[in-house]
Formats: C-alpha cells, structure tokens, sequence
C-alpha cells in the first residue's frame, strides 16, 4: 500500500451525526490538493453508532480510511496519540469531529508548513468560545505550565511532523496532554488564524466541570506538589501534636501526676498513629488516580477495520 502524505487522526465521542459529511470534505480538500491522504477515525467509547459510521466508510474506501474502536472512553489527548501511533503519513493532521474547524482550512496547515519548514502548525480560532470557555482555557494553561508543562495556546486543528507524531504517540502513559509533549521535542511551532464555525451537531465534551478535571489531573498527577504537600502537612501535624501533648504532660509530671501523664502519652500514642493512617490514605488515593491515568493512556484497540 502506498505511504500517503498525510494521515488526518479524528477522534470520534458521540459523532455519529456528521462523520460522513467530514470525511466527505476532507476528501474533496486532498483531491483539491491533489495530495494522498488516509484517515484514520478513532471511536472514543461512542455511544450512538458512531463507529458502525466508522466502519462503513472504512468498507467503501478501505484503502485510505481506518476505523478504530477504543476499550472505554479514554479521553480526547489519548485517542488522539491511539490514531496517530497509527499513522503511516509524512505529516499528521488532527481534528475533532464536529467539523467546527473546515477541512478546506487544511491547505493553510500545510502551506504554512512548507512556507516556515515548522515542525507543528496550529490552526487558531477565538471566534465562538463564551467568556467563561476562554477564561477556563486560560487557567488551563497558566496552571499546566506552573506544573511543569511547556504548553501554549494552541487547538485541535494542527499539523504534526511524523516523525515528531510517532514520537509522542509510543509513550502510552500517565496523562495525555499533547500540547505538552509536542513542545518538549521541538520548539519549531507556528500559529495561523483560521474560522472556527457553530458546532453543527452534539454537544461539546469540553464543559467547565472537564477543564477543572483537567486542571486537577495535572497538578495532582504531574506535579509534586501533592506528594510533597501530603507529606509535610503531615510531619507538621505530628509536631505540632507532640508538642501540644509534650507541655501537658510535662505539667501534669511536675504536679505529680504521673497517670495522667501515661494517659496523655497513650493518647499522643493513639493521635500520631491516626495521622499516620490518613496520610496513607491520602498517598493511596493519590496512587489511585495515577493508575487510572495510566489505564486511560493505554486505551487498547478492540477493533480495527479494514
């Protein structure tokens, strides 16, 4: 089979509705091009027939669409990477599947491409997002680069490298945020601006609980601040415990009462071993959400079509 140009990586959440009428555009947009092209259609544990979509598209053009359907829901960021660990084009173009970003806006991705030899091109709109979705967005990305996370503004709609697409999808781990992993191997990134348009079918997936979620994730999974904080706020609640238990029973031996004082020091005994124990509970919970970040990463294919 010949290796195309560029592989298009849809993930797929409930978008049944309109996949036909995507594939459709970004067809007519290569032809237009006169670039080879694949598509490679990720079902992110849909739950309206979405991948039966997938896969009839898959049976008439076998030869440039793939169908691919995920274990569970995994998450936008990691099927994305499932798609793009798939991938056999010089150059990976990803989108969502409300067609909000045109396919005839492809051409831009990819002429800018050849006019700044940039390794990532991002396709940027703030057109049609309420306050509230830019101002989450913001606090996303202030929070993801205090955690430690090299990322911008960017979107959905870019063109990837293949080499650089490869690279970031052969790490199946932790939590999935490719903006991050694409600036940790290249600095070579542009943006262009391009039309966003009303979502024609659904509902976004990206609500402000989501964000939050997102924000949480990084900071709780990638940072050190929670195993630190866990940690310190710990051994300061067991000084602070001693010490207040320390000068009780101090008192209470200078008075001469001496069972009072072993009753304190049970007590001291009994409070430090409490601490002890919701600490591990905390440290456990934290572990918790770290495997089930990793589950998530390794979102397994259970079917493939052709």
């Amino acid at each position: 089979m010949q290796k195309p140009s560029y592989s298009v990586v849809i993930p797929v959440y409930n978008g049944a509705k309109g996949l036909a009428g995507l594939f459709l555009d970004i067809k007519r947009a290569f032809e237009k091009m006169g670039r080879t092209f694949e598509v490679i259609f990720v079902d992110d544990g849909s739950k309206d027939g979405s991948f039966g979509q997938m896969a009839a598209l898959a049976e008439l053009f076998p030869q440039i669409v793939t169908a691919l359907k995920l274990e569970a829901n995994c998450g936008q960021h990691a099927a994305t990477l499932c798609g793009m660990a798939r991938a056999r084009g010089d150059f990976c173009i990803t989108m969502d599947d409300d067609g909000q970003y045109p396919a005839s806006q492809i051409i831009l991705l990819t002429d800018e491409q050849r006019r700044t030899g940039a390794d990532v091109v991002y396709g940027v709109s703030k057109s049609g997002l309420p306050l509230w979705r830019r101002m989450a967005s913001f606090l996303f990305y202030a929070l993801a680069r205090l955690g430690g996370f090299p990322a911008s503004f960017g979107s959905s709609f870019r063109l990837i490298e293949g080499g650089i697409a490869k690279k970031i999808s052969a790490r199946r781990k932790g939590f999935v945020f490719i903006d991050a992993r694409l600036r940790s191997q290249t600095s070579r990134v542009v943006k262009i601006p391009v039309k966003r348009l009303a979502r024609q079918h659904g509902r976004s997936g990206y609500g402000l609980s989501r964000l939050l979620g997102l924000v949480v994730n990084i900071v709780m999974v990638h940072t050190a601040w929670p195993r630190a904080g866990i940690r310190v706020c710990g051994i300061a609640a067991g000084i602070a415990i001693s010490a207040l238990f320390a000068f009780y029973m101090l008192n209470y031996l200078a008075g001469g009462q001496i069972a009072v004082a072993g009753k304190l020091f049970a007590a001291l005994i009994v409070a430090l071993m409490g601490i002890f124990y919701l600490n591990q509970l905390l440290v456990n919970a934290l572990e918790r959400r770290i495997d089930k970040q990793n589950r998530l990463a390794a979102c397994r294919v259970v079917r493939k079509l052709p």
